[in-house]
């Protein structure tokens, strides 16, 4: 029957069921070492933009708690307080900086994240290209 030898029969039954892997493969442990890879490089991949989305979000609050620590020490003058009076604003002030400084360094490595992540994308990207090829190569 002419219809099943068809390209568009073969393609279609390669999506809906699958391209079938050549029995007997001298490739097979290096196509099992290759999915453990790629399983293992996306997790990579994903753990590092988990990184770098915590990070961005541990500055932003890192710069809030630094501000409102701020007001805490130097209230505006409406507002009474006995916190200078009570010898924790040199305490404040200190936290206030020491928090600074992290949220200045997590921003200093944010460059290097990014290009962690990029890499790790690479990897990912060079991982589902060699499978597709291994899946071209049984389909042909």
């Amino acid at each position: 029957m002419v219809v099943f030898a068809s390209k568009t029969w073969r393609n279609l039954t390669d999506k809906v069921i699958g391209v079938k892997a050549i029995s007997s493969d001298p490739l097979e442990k290096q196509r099992a070492a290759l999915l453990d890879h790629a399983a293992k490089a996306q997790a990579f991949h994903q753990q590092l933009v988990k990184l770098l989305n915590l990070t961005d979000q541990m500055a932003a609050t890192q710069l809030d708690i630094v501000k409102q620590s701020r007001d805490v020490v130097i209230p505006s003058e409406s507002t009474p307080s006995s916190t200078q009076e009570s010898g924790y604003a040199p305490s404040i002030s200190l936290f206030a900086d020491q928090l600074s400084r992290c949220q200045q360094s997590a921003q200093a490595s944010r460059p290097q994240l990014q290009v962690a992540v990029a890499e790790a994308q690479k990897l990912v990207q060079r991982n589902a290209d060699l499978q597709q090829k291994l899946k071209d190569r049984d389909r042909a």
